[in-house]
């Protein structure tokens, strides 16, 4: 079975990153890259509402 070589984090989904960052399994980029798009959604969506 295969096993991520470092455990989930929710620190990881708000960490920068740059080319030293190390790689992660492609289930978490997913979720960060999903939550980057939605948070940038619900803002422009908050800041359309304002004007």
């Amino acid at each position: 079975m295969y096993r991520a070589k470092t455990p989930f984090s929710w620190v990881y989904l708000v960490q920068p990153e740059d080319s030293t960052t190390e790689r992660r399994g492609w289930f978490n980029e997913l979720c960060k890259t999903s939550l980057w798009i939605g948070m940038s959604v619900l803002v422009s969506i908050g800041m359309s509402q304002l004007t």
